[in-house]
């Protein structure tokens, strides 16, 4: 199996996002960065939690590269 590229690693984010918080979680999902290093990828992505959320969240969420496994979420500053 070779390793995710860059698009793969913040399908697999979007996709544990949209798992985790629903369809409508997720509203206008933005990668701000992809970062490779050491074998996984940082993915800096944000989104509004809600229809009513004012604000978007922002998260950084580390992929491992080999396998798209979410190995860490951490939810950063607002937006």
């Amino acid at each position: 199996m070779s390793e995710l590229d860059g698009r793969e690693a913040a399908l697999k984010v979007r996709e544990f996002f949209h798992d985790t918080h629903g369809p409508l979680g997720i509203l206008m999902f933005e990668v701000e960065k992809a970062i490779h290093s050491g074998g996984a990828w940082l993915i800096r992505c944000s989104f509004y939690p809600s229809f009513l959320a004012t604000s978007k969240v922002r998260y950084d969420v580390v992929v491992d590269a080999e396998d798209g496994k979410i190995l860490e979420v951490k939810q950063v500053e607002e937006v």
